[in-house]
């Protein structure tokens, strides 16, 4: 039974860092990852050794992935008097075959009464090229909706959220789409003024390849009336990026009575 964790679960990894540098090669970038991830894994048997394997994605998606190295801690802990073993015996680090997301691997082993390997650190360093899979665009809205004169972060009026989507048949009534949030919002940029409107950017990057996406915009409390709601006004309602097409835009407006103008 493979144990499976994912970054943006907190509960699954701790202390999530990322660093994404250029390199002298204008045409490669290095990816470097850290965290702690978190399998609490537990046994109950001094007599044979367990072996497991941990699959730790981590929501990075590089579509010109080119080599990554790892390293891993613990690597072994044992005690021939109590009869105990923990270990990390192997760690490497591959894209999704579908989506491109890089994923760790750990083979883990524990052997005693009680035991539990409760956490490890990881350290990933990866070389990709310079293409970004990603998604950007605007949220607009009239002056007479909500004067944002006296603003310029638009990280306090709304964000943007990135959802799987997952079609849905119940065994009875009609179909529907789950969505699930890859985790983590894009809050909105700089407030702009352009005419009679206000705008300001959001942006998300490596987003998953090969699986339906829905953005869905975050109104913050107390600026906009409250029967205001967000509408699309560009870009496909479902979002499939692809080896070929990494990129797209997708722009909103914010409108009384669900009306987008």
């Amino acid at each position: 039974m493979t144990i499976q964790l994912n970054r943006i679960n907190s509960d699954q990894v701790k202390s999530w860092q990322y660093i994404e540098t250029t390199l002298i090669d204008p045409n490669r970038r290095l990816h470097i990852m850290s965290g702690i991830a978190i399998p609490a894994w537990e046994i109950n048997d001094d007599s044979k050794i367990y072996r497991d394997l941990c699959e730790v994605r981590l929501g990075v998606t590089l579509p010109d992935f080119i080599q990554a190295t790892c390293q891993v801690g613990l690597a072994s802990v044992s005690n021939g008097e109590s009869s105990f073993l923990f270990a990390l015996d192997e760690a490497w680090v591959e894209p999704d075959k579908t989506s491109g997301e890089l994923i760790l691997f750990v083979r883990l082993a524990l052997n005693g009464e009680d035991s539990s390997l409760a956490r490890f650190g990881f350290q990933i360093v990866a070389l990709a090229g310079n293409r970004i899979t990603g998604v950007s665009g605007h949220i607009r809205w009239a002056r007479s909706l909500f004067d944002a004169s006296q603003f310029t972060d638009g990280s306090k009026l709304a964000s943007v959220t990135a959802n799987l989507v997952e079609r849905i048949t119940p065994p009875q009534g009609f179909e529907f789409d789950k969505l699930t949030p890859l985790g983590g919002n894009a809050p909105g940029g700089d407030v702009h003024r352009d005419g009679d409107d206000f705008s300001m950017p959001y942006s998300f990057e490596h987003l998953p390849l090969g699986v339906p996406l829905r953005f869905t915009v975050n109104l913050s409390a107390g600026h906009f009336p409250f029967d205001c709601s967000p509408g699309q006004t560009s870009g496909p309602f479902t979002v499939l990026l692809t080896p070929t097409h990494v990129s797209e835009s997708v722009d909103f407006r914010v409108s009384q009575n669900n009306v987008v103008r």
